[in-house]
């Protein structure tokens, strides 16, 4: 309520404000929040939070908009929805001072990158988000717990590398 709200956001922690539902699940922008969440460390999104460019200045408390309640297992699924792969967000109603916002709890993934229907992979810098490059998608791809590195393509002559007595019959 003592500052602006970009100020408390982090890697991971964003603040949204949709006026409804129907704007939450209409919304583009929070599917590649959730993607670059994931993508780093997990973290949560607080709906119902404006931006201090929408609010007068100086009047941080009307930054605290809230959003009407909403069907909290919809809502976890038309975000799963626009996600790939689907990953196990949890979406909740929470009352505070009397006003509802909604906060998504995002998990971090270690085997897998997250990217949008629409397939962008996105990354979150600081406070921000954005798209991937394709060399930070190999980046991070390679970087995987999972990564299967013996898929890794290796430059060899295959007449020089081959051994001759593997190649010996043992009956001639």
């Amino acid at each position: 309520k003592c500052c602006p709200s970009e100020e408390l956001e982090s890697e991971s922690i964003e603040f949204k404000c949709y006026s409804n539902v129907r704007a939450l699940h209409n919304s583009k922008d929070l599917a590649q929040e959730i993607s670059a969440i994931a993508n780093a460390n997990g973290g949560i999104i607080i709906i119902g939070v404006k931006d201090s460019s929408d609010v007068p200045s100086g009047i941080w408390t009307a930054q605290m908009q809230g959003i009407p309640p909403i069907d909290e297992l919809e809502t976890q699924e038309r975000i799963q929805g626009k996600l790939q792969p689907r990953i196990p967000i949890t979406v909740a109603n929470i009352l505070f001072e009397s006003i509802n916002y909604v906060v998504v709890r995002i998990p971090h993934r270690s085997d897998t990158l997250v990217s949008t229907s629409s397939g962008k992979t996105c990354i979150r810098e600081g406070r921000s988000s954005r798209p991937m490059a394709p060399s930070e998608i190999e980046t991070a791809v390679k970087s995987l717990t999972s990564y299967d590195w013996s898929a890794e393509p290796v430059e060899v002559d295959p007449i020089k590398s081959l051994d001759s007595t593997a190649l010996t019959c043992p009956r001639c």
